[in-house]
């Protein structure tokens, strides 16, 4: 591939052969820009959002997560040429954390009175 053509794309490879396996082209500064506002924006939403929605988004994304299992595992040992096995223990690991954040999250992010000393 010529230079011009690396500069325009970026190349995900396999790591058993290296052969090709997608190319994903660069964006300009100002789509980065647009992109960036468009997830400034989102934050912005997702911040005062309550805290049980929010909650319930990662038991919905630990669902997803199990749902897509050997899709998602697929592409992590295509792309990354670790066993199937270890790419489905990975995705169900990240399942379980969503839940246990679900789980844990209010009591983590309620206020905590801190005791200092006299400064």
């Amino acid at each position: 591939m010529n230079l011009a053509a690396q500069l325009e794309y970026a190349e995900s490879l396999s790591p058993i052969d290296g052969a090709l396996l997608a190319r994903y082209p660069y964006v300009n500064e100002a789509a980065l820009e647009a992109l960036l506002d468009q997830a400034g924006q989102g934050y912005r939403v997702w911040r005062n959002t309550a805290l049980a929605q929010r909650l319930e988004g990662l038991c919905h994304l630990a669902a997803v997560l199990r749902q897509d299992a050997q899709e998602l595992a697929g592409m992590a040992t295509l792309e990354m040429g670790k066993p199937l096995a270890q790419s489905l223990a990975e995705v169900e690991k990240c399942a379980l954390l969503c839940e246990w954040y679900a789980e844990h999250g209010a009591p983590l992010l309620a206020d905590q009175p801190t005791a200092i000393g006299p400064v």
